[in-house]
């Protein structure tokens, strides 16, 4: 006889999330680089979000121009804009906001895209150890949110992947703002 053990809830997401993370810094896994637009990305990312952003009462808005061309892997950059948005959800209380924006730097050879909200934040203290895994900031331990700590490494691999990077900035008030930049024209090397 077979047995057959059930993971608990959350388990499964993130031993996913493990073997993605190990695949994506080994090179195992790849990065399709393709002819894309960030554009069209991020706006299916904030249509596949409207209704958990309704359920919170939130308002989210995204600023973008009619395309942002880029070479890179679509899906990947799905997976950035999904989990980013999931978070801003997930740590903006009742009646907050959150912010899109993507557009080109002064130089025309960088993509900037932003994803703000008006949630928890990050205490200054903690955000040298952010993008650590499994690292849960304390006003997200304080609050019972829940989490696995894995969301911003594999971000951070995904955007780093892309020669790009990801930052927090800084800013007072409630809420966080993560700045990926971007190369606008398609990576040599």
């Amino acid at each position: 006889m077979t047995s057959v053990q059930r993971l608990a809830p959350g388990s499964t997401v993130m031993a996913e999330d493990l073997l993605d993370l190990a695949s994506l810094e080994s090179g195992h896994l790849a990065v399709d680089l393709v002819d894309t637009d960030l554009c069209a990305i991020i706006t299916e990312a904030v249509h596949t979000n409207t209704a958990p952003v309704a359920a919170k009462q939130l308002t989210m808005t995204a600023h973008l121009p009619d395309r942002l061309d880029l070479h890179a892997d679509p899906s990947r950059l799905r997976q950035v804009a999904d989990n980013l948005l999931s978070n801003a959800i997930k740590y903006t209380p009742a009646g907050g906001t959150i912010t899109v924006t993507a557009g080109l730097d002064d130089t025309g050879q960088k993509i900037v895209w932003t994803v703000a909200d008006t949630g928890i934040g990050i205490p200054r203290a903690e955000r040298p150890r952010l993008f650590r895994r499994f690292y849960r900031a304390s006003t997200a331990l304080n609050k019972r949110i829940p989490g696995c700590g894995l969301g911003l490494v594999i971000i951070r691999t995904i955007v780093e992947r892309h020669r790009g990077s990801i930052t927090l900035a800084e800013h007072t008030g409630p809420g966080t703002t993560f700045v990926i930049r971007l190369p606008a024209s398609a990576p040599t090397g």
